[in-house]
C-alpha cells in the first residue's frame, strides 16, 4: 500500500482493485450519486474494471 499523504489521525493512499466492493456499495448509494451524477456499478467486477484503469486522482496529487 503506497500512502500519498498521512496525518496524525488519517491517512490517503493509492486506490487499488481491492477497493472495489467499497466503490461498488458508495455507488448504490442514492445520496452519494446525486453529488457524483455517476451511475451505481452493474457488479463488484464492473467496480474492479474500472478501478484498473482510473488515474483522475494521480492528476491532482503530484507524488
Amino acid at each position: 500500500m503506497k500512502i500519498i499523504l498521512e496525518t496524525e489521525r488519517t491517512y490517503f493512499r493509492e486506490l487499488t482493485i481491492t477497493d472495489a466492493v467499497f466503490f461498488y456499495n458508495l455507488n448504490l448509494d442514492e445520496e452519494v450519486l446525486q453529488y457524483t451524477r455517476d451511475v451505481p456499478f452493474e457488479s463488484i467486477l464492473h467496480a474492479k474494471k474500472f478501478l484498473e484503469t482510473y488515474d483522475q486522482y494521480k492528476k491532482v496529487w503530484s507524488w
